[in-house]
């Protein structure tokens, strides 16, 4: 694979998004490619607090809005392993996986890095693969990390 200039990192305080969010981190590290990360106001995966990262909670314990604190964290762990990242709240209301292909292409990414769940069966049919759609609808290679 070619080495990328511009990387876009989708995050959601998950587990899953937090090992997309190191395999991110490390590639930019190698290539000397930009990070950006991005987080979409979507309450129902966010709100699953039991998935999410005591420094995301304390935040959000703090009064802070959940998403800028999970983007928050992404950031500091991202220059915390040498990497400086930028980051949006993407607050649309176009679908989860539409918003990171076009907030993607609007910072010219030359690959999308995101976490997957590895839902599958009826579980993958009544949530959807935010991945999945990613991965249809993006201009640019992505990487789906589990």
């Amino acid at each position: 694979m070619t080495h990328p200039r511009h990387i876009l990192a989708a995050v959601d305080g998950s587990d899953e998004s937090d090992a997309a969010l190191d395999r991110a981190v490390a590639m930019a590290n190698e290539a000397g490619a930009s990070l950006f990360v991005v987080t979409v106001a979507d309450y129902s995966p966010i709100m699953k607090a039991v998935d999410m990262e005591p420094d995301v909670l304390k935040q959000i314990g703090e009064g802070v809005d959940p998403f800028q604190a999970v983007l928050s964290v992404a950031l500091a762990r991202a220059e915390k392993d040498g990497v400086r990242a930028r980051g949006a709240v993407l607050r649309e209301r176009q679908g989860v996986a539409a918003a990171i292909v076009r907030h993607a292409e609007a910072e010219g990414a030359d690959l999308i890095v995101i976490g997957s769940r590895g839902a599958t069966g009826l579980r993958r049919v009544l949530l959807g693969s935010v991945a999945k759609d990613v991965v249809e609808r993006a201009h640019c290679p992505v990487l789906v990390v589990r």
